[in-house]
């Protein structure tokens, strides 16, 4: 029941939809009575019930194979039952029906491929006037773009169960340029399911309602986001029991949401570059980690994807500082101050860590004024990490390492903005902040 209800309003939704679309239509539609079936063998017959023959058609698009075959014959079976009630009409034009499938017979899952070929089919029948579908945003991000830029105006679609936020508004997790690029011609998209950030505040917001204590993770075993988001949520929870163990839960969360929030700056320019990676990792009393699938193209985009996960470090501990001076409360400056600091040891230039892929792209002179930068700062008195961060840098100004012959310019004023920024903002935290809260 809980699948048959999201589907009817998709196909009420979609018969709205296509009444339109009958009105200002394709202009190469078919004329009435010449509906043609899809060509594509990932499509079944036209269904029709009515009276004569279907003028146009709707068409859904599913994976109707493995795991989730069940659940996409149900949706089909309700769009069946819509047209029905509606004496398979839209509008006044005779409407049949056709499934299609987007997953590969191998897997079960979706495929870019499959997507495409489904797409491009369904832009060059004129008989199709709106597709049903899909159920993975993957899938709908690869149709989406081909059925707006469709002849004759474009091809309506209408998903029941995508969620992924960039498919209909930007945000910081976003590819640069979307959800704009993705509608080369008309805008012929929309969806009935909230997507994942609506979906996140409306769980967490009736979990506190209910009082809830415990939670339980159900997760899709097979599909590697499913797991990902599993994994992210479970580790999250055992790093914030053990950080509130230690130091009470409001600092444990305060320290946990700091940390996701410098990884998440990794995950935003890993997409804005395309580089595939997990989700978020966390592993008590050392942070977190994104490990990538694949190699930067180059040095440039791997330092900017290193000290992304500092400047948005930064950005929240900066958010915490505000907290602690528009509420006077010593615990948001304690974060702002250790958040701070995490994020500046982040830039040590050693190893895989942050720094150390800032300094990558750095020539042996920029490399020297980051080590005189970190000296003055060590010298004047700030905190003891700056010493640490000198003489890692000299050392690395002094190698004979793989340095560039030119620096990048963007590399390097970011990473002196963090030294000075964060430096500046650990002092300001320090007057406010009490000490570090103990164990309860």
């Amino acid at each position: 029941m809980s699948l048959r209800r999201p589907s009817l309003t998709v196909v009420s939704l979609l018969l709205v939809t296509l009444a339109t679309f009958v009105l200002i239509g394709r202009s190469n539609a078919a004329a009435p009575g010449a509906a043609t079936p899809v060509a594509s063998p990932a499509c079944g017959a036209v269904e029709y019930g009515g009276k004569g023959q279907p003028e146009a058609l709707v068409v859904s698009d599913l994976p109707l194979q493995g795991d989730s075959k069940q659940r996409s014959l149900q949706m089909n079976d309700a769009i069946r039952l819509v047209l029905e009630g509606a004496d398979w009409q839209a509008g006044g034009i005779k409407v049949g029906f056709q499934a299609c499938d987007d997953s590969s017979a191998k897997t079960g899952l979706w495929t870019v491929q499959q997507c495409q070929a489904n797409a491009n089919a369904y832009a060059a029948d004129p008989s199709v006037l709106a597709v049903v579908g899909t159920y993975n945003s993957g899938c709908a991000e690869v149709m989406i773009p081909i059925l707006s830029n469709a002849p004759g105006g474009g091809v309506a679609m209408v998903s029941p169960g995508n969620t992924l936020i960039c498919l209909t508004q930007s945000s910081p997790s976003c590819p640069k340029g979307q959800p704009g690029n993705l509608y080369p011609g008309v805008r012929n998209y929309a969806r009935v399911v909230p997507n994942d950030a609506y979906q996140g505040a409306g769980l967490a917001s009736f979990a506190k309602k209910q009082g809830v204590k415990r939670a339980f993770v159900l997760y899709a075993g097979k599909d590697p986001t499913s797991l990902g988001q599993a994994k992210t949520f479970l580790s999250m929870g055992i790093a914030l029991a053990v950080y509130a163990s230690f130091y009470g839960w409001k600092f444990g969360l305060g320290l946990i949401a700091s940390i996701y929030v410098h990884e998440m700056g990794h995950v935003v320019w890993l997409r804005r570059y395309g580089i595939a990676a997990t989700a978020p990792m966390f592993i008590p009393g050392f942070g977190a980690f994104v490990r990538l699938k694949q190699h930067p193209a180059t040095v440039g985009e791997d330092a900017r994807v290193g000290l992304a996960g500092p400047v948005w470090g930064a950005a929240a501990a900066l958010a915490a500082l505000a907290l602690g001076a528009a509420f006077d409360k010593p615990i948001f400056f304690t974060i702002a101050r250790i958040g701070a600091w995490i994020n500046v040891f982040n830039l040590l230039p050693l190893w895989q860590l942050d720094g150390g892929r800032g300094f990558a792209a750095l020539s042996r002179g920029q490399r020297g004024l980051v080590a005189a930068v970190c000296w003055a700062l060590a010298l004047s008195g700030s905190d003891g990490m700056m010493y640490l961060l000198a003489i890692a840098a000299s050392f690395r100004a002094a190698g004979k390492g793989n340095a560039p012959a030119t620096g990048d310019r963007a590399v390097l004023a970011t990473y002196l903005a963090l030294l000075l920024g964060l430096t500046a903002l650990m002092a300001v935290a320090f007057h406010g902040a009490g000490d570090l809260p103990g164990a309860r």
